[in-house]
């Protein structure tokens, strides 16, 4: 058989070429085989023409084969093996079988050979791949500013809650499908009552989800479950708003706040969340409660934010986007943020200090990028922050020995993904004239308030003590670490003693604490 200009085989008795070439052949032996390149026939040679087709000459244990290769069994001139179909269809591409559906191609897979490529999805575009083994692959195209369009139609999370929750403590929300909320989130629940922001303290899985409070009777008309999307905000008040009901803190500009709004309250008493319910134009805003007996030192008032979003998809795009990567949308302007988890058709966003997700409606224009800086995406490490500062002196007097204690309840809400924390504050210990021979306090990062979750974020100090005067050691404390969180994660700032140390401070009156988490995927 003549393979390209050489022939194989058997010599002078299998061909492979035109028609027109092999007829034109001379010194053909008699029964020599041959196929027809041009026609799909195979044939074989009588000593004086060749017969081209099905014929009788061409046969396989007696069985006619009228469309398949022949090919020589190497022992019989005479006799042929039946090669199967040959590896065109009809001739006619148009009725090739290899199609299955619209949009079928063909791959060279190497020399002679190739198989069928199946279309890609919508938006996709073929594009060169070495590692496939057809060499091409269904791709999306990065345009030139690093942004690559992506599928399907991105919805913001939302659910209805099926019951009617009253104003109180501890609401319950009934939901059949409570996925996509957690302990921690702060949501906004909506009806025809108006709405209100609140934070999750139970999920009860596709039953319901617990608040801590709410200050509206809501109903069941147009009722809403949504990530909050307040974005960070800080004033100062004037008074000294004591504990009690609808309680007013004075303020010139209260042009940040909402009612409904989520808010820490701080001064040195402590910090205490309450939620807005008038808002009187720089004036005063309102709140539900107070528990404790505020002052104007170091007063501040600051927005409880959520940071973090969810973003459900039509399609699953776990292939095409990754952890870390930058997503761009409109949501009535032009909003960024970085993926900090995706699971199929689930998509968890962080919005840093800057971007929220204002719309219960699908989101447009939804993009993609896997480079560092697309273009537009703000690079600055401050928007991509959670920081929690306090301004007050926290103070424990005579601390039991081992004993951890969460001072002024300082902590700071770390979203799921990758973190660089970090935490900087003046710890402060001190002591009257005591035979104790040393005196300490002990600084730490924790994911329960009364106690050491992780040595690695524990710092201390050590004085020596005097038994004649009073004594006290005070410096500087910070560690840092990467966090890995598979789930937004409270961490306490909390303090301890091991010796009998009469009090130990943490003094944010001096130097503010910092306790701030940095997204790592920047």
């Amino acid at each position: 058989m003549k393979h390209i200009d050489a022939q194989i085989g058997f010599p002078g008795v299998l061909y492979k070429d035109t028609k027109a070439n092999v007829e034109a052949l001379v010194g053909v032996v008699e029964g020599a085989q041959a196929y027809a390149t041009d026609t799909d026939l195979p044939g074989w040679y009588n000593g004086g023409t060749w017969v081209w087709g099905g014929g009788s000459g061409i046969t396989r244990n007696g069985n006619t084969t009228n469309h398949n290769l022949a090919v020589w069994n190497g022992n019989n001139a005479d006799s042929l093996e039946d090669g199967g179909a040959v590896p065109v269809g009809g001739g006619d591409v148009a009725t090739d079988p290899i199609w299955d559906a619209k949009g079928d191609l063909a791959g060279g897979t190497g020399p002679n050979t190739a198989v069928k490529l199946t279309v890609g999805a919508d938006g996709l575009f073929l594009k060169a791949a070495s590692g496939e083994a057809t060499g091409l692959i269904w791709a999306a195209t990065v345009a030139a500013d690093g942004w690559v369009s992506a599928s399907g139609t991105w919805t913001p999370r939302s659910q209805a809650f099926t019951n009617d929750p009253a104003a109180g403590s501890n609401v319950e929300l009934g939901m059949a499908d409570t996925s996509g909320f957690y302990v921690n989130d702060i949501v906004n629940v909506s009806s025809d009552a108006g709405n209100e922001d609140a934070i999750i303290t139970v999920v009860h899985a596709n039953v319901h989800i617990t608040v801590a409070t709410l200050t509206l009777n809501h109903t069941l008309v147009t009722p809403i479950v949504r990530l909050s999307s307040r974005l960070p905000y800080q004033n100062a008040y004037t008074n000294d708003p004591g504990a009690g009901a609808n309680i007013e803190l004075n303020m010139a500009d209260t042009s940040g706040f909402a009612i409904g709004m989520l808010v820490d309250v701080l001064s040195s008493a402590g910090i205490e969340k309450a939620t807005i319910t008038v808002v009187h134009a720089n004036t005063h805003i309102t709140v539900n409660s107070l528990a404790l007996n505020h002052t104007t030192s170091q007063p501040l008032v600051r927005i409880v934010t959520n940071q973090t979003f969810i973003i459900d998809t039509s399609g699953d795009l776990s292939t095409v986007i990754g952890v870390g990567n930058k997503i761009k949308f409109t949501d009535g302007t032009v909003k960024y943020f970085i993926v900090v988890a995706i699971a199929a058709t689930r998509i968890t966003l962080f919005g840093g200090t800057d971007y929220s997700i204002a719309n219960v409606a699908a989101v447009t224009s939804p993009s993609y990028s896997m480079m560092r800086t697309p273009f537009g995406f703000p690079l600055s490490p401050a928007k991509w922050t959670v920081t929690n500062t306090d301004i007050s002196h926290r103070l424990q007097g005579a601390p039991g020995v081992g004993t951890w204690y969460n001072l002024g309840t300082v902590a700071i809400s770390i979203p799921i993904g990758l973190w660089n924390v970090r935490y900087a504050t003046v710890g402060y210990a001190d002591i009257a004239g005591h035979a104790t021979a040393q005196f300490d306090v002990w600084i730490t990062l924790s994911t329960a308030n009364n106690s050491e979750s992780d040595t690695e974020f524990t710092s201390f100090l050590l004085g020596d003590a005097q038994a004649t005067a009073s004594m006290a050691v005070g410096n500087t404390m910070n560690r840092d670490k990467t966090l890995n969180l598979t789930a937004k994660t409270p961490y306490y700032h909390n303090a301890k003693t091991t010796t009998h140390t009469d009090n130990i401070y943490i003094l944010n009156a001096y130097v503010p604490i910092i306790i701030q988490a940095v997204c790592a995927y920047l």
